[in-house]
């Protein structure tokens, strides 16, 4: 069997590099790019089959790849997720708007993420017996708790008002 190909495009090196080891403990095939313009490149190349992108990026922002892929036929069914520290409502209405999952950077992301990984790519679920293969910690592995879960604040009024069409007259 092949294995799934995900894209990490985020300047944060040290997350980018984090996430590529969950998602290789995940049996994915990982690419890695640290700007917009690799982002793109690897996406023309090697045509992942999940695209997890940073909102702000040098060479490129997210945002911008986001709406490329979306208005191109061959690379439109492509998932997005996009993986930013903003919550503003613009920024959360963008991504929907384009189709993309919006998932607040913080320090138990993992816990979001991987769920979603593994459904947008049809992976199975994890294995409560098997903790390399559930993504939960494995000695000298990274902790599964090394990313933040939080749902309320700012990005559950302005997802509450982008599901309405605006925030409340």
């Amino acid at each position: 069997m092949i294995a799934k190909t995900i894209l990490i495009a985020d300047d944060d090196s040290d997350l980018a590099d984090v996430l590529a080891v969950r998602c290789r403990q995940l049996g994915l095939k990982v690419l890695v790019a640290y700007d917009g313009l690799s982002a793109l490149t690897l996406i023309d190349q090697q045509s992942p089959d999940l695209v997890c992108l940073d909102v702000n990026m040098p060479c490129g922002s997210g945002m911008d790849i986001c709406k490329m892929l979306a208005l191109d036929q061959a690379l439109a069914s492509i998932p997005v997720i996009m993986l930013t520290g903003r919550s503003d409502e613009d920024t959360i209405c963008g991504c929907r708007s384009m189709g993309a999952h919006y998932l607040r950077k913080s320090t138990a992301m993992w816990d979001l993420l991987e769920p979603l990984v593994r459904r947008l790519l049809g992976l199975s679920p994890p294995c409560p017996d098997n903790p390399k293969r559930s993504g939960h910690a494995v000695r000298g592995r990274i902790p599964p708790n090394s990313f933040d879960r939080t749902l309320g604040g700012a990005r559950g009024v302005a997802a509450r008002n982008c599901s309405r069409g605006g925030p409340p007259s």
